[in-house]
């Protein structure tokens, strides 16, 4: 099981194939395993890379708020990239991974050849409510665990589809949710996604890019 350091934490990563480096960044709801088709599919002509955050083990889990201030990913991100000797990569993030994606782009744009961004906007539109929903979540969290991720997720109508239309990947995906750390799982809430910048805070900076975004 492969492992990099960064700073004050372990960070876990898979790769296969080899050639131009594509690095998959994960959502919040799952861990770097939800990238295992991709990783099956663009390892035969990439090196294929997905990586767990600080947070989700195997990675380390740190104790303390201020280890899981969102600038802390992005500075992973470039450790990452270091560590396994990648000058320059492709870009896949998801959610939380597709906001990860964008701003390590902009705080390092000499080290990015693409990006392609899925579902990133979320805490974009009625703010202070998602603001407030996310401590409650995190409360939550506190309280009873990972059961708590697993019942708000779940029923979110865009996951309804995902059940609805694929259930063998659901019940894969409802797995996943249950291994998560439940301290990472409510330090990520109550920090991680609440700290950072909602992406249309992002728009001056993505508009200074000249690498291609998806």
């Amino acid at each position: 099981m492969p492992f990099v350091e960064s700073s004050d934490v372990t960070l876990h990563y898979e790769e296969t194939g080899c050639g131009h480096a594509v690095v998959f960044c994960h959502e919040y709801a799952t861990d770097l395993r939800a990238w295992e088709p991709q990783l099956r599919h663009f390892g035969r002509r990439y090196r294929a890379i997905a990586w767990n955050y600080r947070g989700y083990p195997p990675s380390s889990v740190p104790l303390d708020d201020e280890a899981y201030e969102h600038r802390l990913l992005i500075e992973d991100l470039h450790q990452l990239l270091d560590s396994l000797g990648i000058d320059r990569a492709h870009l896949v993030g998801i959610a939380t991974g597709g906001n990860l994606a964008l701003n390590y782009a902009i705080a390092h744009p000499e080290r990015v050849d693409g990006l392609v961004v899925v579902g990133a906007g979320a805490g974009t539109s009625d703010r202070d409510n998602w603001l407030r929903a996310c401590v409650r979540l995190a409360d939550d969290i506190a309280s009873r665990g990972v059961e708590a991720v697993v019942e708000a997720i779940s029923s979110a109508p865009q996951r309804v589809v995902f059940r609805d239309k694929d259930p063998t990947g659901w019940a894969r995906f409802l797995s996943m949710m249950r291994d998560l750390s439940p301290l990472g799982a409510e330090k990520l809430m109550r920090v991680t996604l609440t700290g950072r910048l909602p992406v249309t805070a992002l728009h001056e900076s993505l508009t200074r890019l000249t690498l291609p975004i998806l």
